[in-house]
């Protein structure tokens, strides 16, 4: 699905020509082993025009996922969707072991960690506008046929790269055979 304000974006922002949109779940283990990969793409390609997307895909399987998507969102609501996103992962094999009531207490040791205010932040967490964002990229897995995480879409193709060399080549074609600004 096309990019879209509500998107959470880095890298190449007014001048991106490749999108690499990726639908994750903070409680898969492979997500949070992608991520340094995801953060070397970034730094690499971000300034040569790449685009990361990410969207929340919680899968019902893992028991605190919507709930660590949800902290994202309410974080988001305070402009640290990102510092959260990188907390959230760096602490998945902590945090992932615990019953849902200590990770709750996790993502408020999380929120005051990022000066957050907790007031705003609790409020977001069971808010409509957080559950409808987490819904929205939900239905747009679903649209694109998204059955597990991590999945990837460069250009709005899914794309099967298991290395960093395999994302680099594949970004490398597209940055050179899109001249172009993609829509975001």
């Amino acid at each position: 699905a096309a990019v879209t304000v509500t998107d959470h974006t880095k890298g190449a922002t007014t001048t991106s020509r490749a999108v690499l949109i990726e639908y994750s779940d903070f409680q898969c283990p492979a997500c949070a082993a992608y991520e340094p990969l995801v953060k070397e793409l970034t730094s690499t390609y971000g300034p040569q025009g790449l685009t990361v997307v990410y969207r929340h895909y919680p899968l019902p399987q893992h028991n605190k996922a919507l709930l660590m998507a949800k902290a994202s969102e309410a974080a988001s609501g305070q402009g640290q969707f990102w510092e959260m996103h990188d907390l959230i992962f760096a602490g998945q094999a902590d945090w992932s072991k615990l019953e849902v009531t200590e990770a709750e207490k996790t993502i408020t040791t999380y929120a005051q960690t990022l000066g957050l205010d907790l007031t705003k932040f609790n409020l977001a967490l069971v808010s409509k506008v957080v559950a409808n964002k987490i819904q929205a990229d939900v239905a747009s897995a679903k649209t694109a046929k998204v059955v597990g995480t991590p999945t990837f879409f460069l250009n709005g193709q899914e794309v099967v790269a298991r290395t960093s060399a395999d994302f680099a080549r594949l970004i490398e074609q597209s940055l050179a055979t899109t001249t172009a600004n993609v829509k975001l």
